[in-house]
């Protein structure tokens, strides 16, 4: 790493290799560490002297492979409360509240930096002048691109804007975002289904048929595949209900939370590019049968 006088390392969390081919902006690098190299540089930062200390107190930002990615920032502006507050607000806030959030939204994985240091260096020695973050565990699901999604990351990046224009999408995507950070599998999936009632909760109506027919117009670019949809979240309602009312002892199964979690991340992105007040777009896919999509040309 090139160490310069004004020094930022954040540490991510559930990635893998392909987060290196993300553009974090012209001023942030990922880069690869070595969990040498790491314990290296954090038995400076951090005082650990102790290898399996180290070990335990990484375990939630470590690599697919036991290994880091990190987030790197080298300027010579002076190491000043005034220029790390400045940092904090035009490029670290950005960072964790758009960047990594469209990351989690464009597709499945919870690529978070749930830790990071300010620190100075100065023939050798390194200083830390301050650590933050909300704490070194933030496990869920790892996020992966492949190489042929990247053009495709980078217009949603950059077309995405946060907050979302409409309460109901916002409240949508906080409940997809909190569904990650939940280790109860009931809890997750009820909140993934706050999110889905948010944006397709009719005023009034047999709930579960219409909420299910809503998604399935929205989602489904074939008639047959609007009728597995369909299938798809009257079958995860049932599940909901059991769980709210207590009918049976239900446990959610990672596939079934994965499942509900694909659906909701695909609602709220159409949703968005369809942009229509919540009562106008239900009217809208009342009118409109399995396959037909207008807004996406029918494709």
């Amino acid at each position: 790493m090139n160490i310069q006088r004004f020094n930022f390392i954040g540490f991510l969390s559930n990635v893998d290799p392909s987060i290196l081919k993300v553009n974090f902006g012209d001023s942030v690098h990922p880069e690869f560490l070595s969990q040498d190299e790491a314990y290296k540089l954090l038995s400076k930062l951090d005082n650990y002297h102790d290898y399996g200390i180290f070990a335990r107190s990484t375990s939630g930002v470590r690599g697919t492979e036991g290994d880091f990615y990190v987030l790197t920032h080298g300027s010579h502006n002076d190491l000043s409360l005034d220029n790390i507050f400045k940092f904090e607000e035009e490029i670290v806030r950005p960072l964790s509240e758009e960047i990594l959030p469209k990351l989690r939204l464009f597709k499945e994985g919870n690529p978070q930096m749930p830790l990071w240091y300010y620190f100075s260096q100065n023939e050798g020695q390194l200083t830390k002048k301050m650590e933050v973050g909300p704490g070194r565990v933030a496990y869920g699901p790892v996020f992966h691109l492949d190489e042929s999604e990247l053009p495709e990351l980078e217009t949603f990046i950059s077309d995405t804007k946060l907050p979302f224009t409409k309460d109901c999408i916002n409240l949508a995507f906080q409940s997809y975002d909190m569904s990650y950070g939940s280790m109860h599998s009931n809890l997750a999936f009820l909140l993934l289904m706050i999110g889905v009632e948010s944006l397709l909760n009719p005023s009034k109506g047999e709930i579960t048929y219409r909420v299910s027919r809503y998604a399935a117009v929205l989602l489904g670019h074939s008639a047959s595949k609007g009728e597995t949809i369909f299938r798809e979240v009257k079958d995860l309602y049932r599940t909901r209900s059991n769980i709210v009312h207590g009918t049976s002892n239900v446990t959610v199964q990672n596939a079934e939370l994965a499942k509900l979690r694909g659906i909701l991340r695909d609602l709220i992105k159409e949703v968005n590019r369809i942009d229509k007040p919540k009562d106008e777009l239900l009217r809208m896919l009342d009118s409109l049968g399995f396959g037909e999509r207008p807004w996406r040309g029918n494709c």
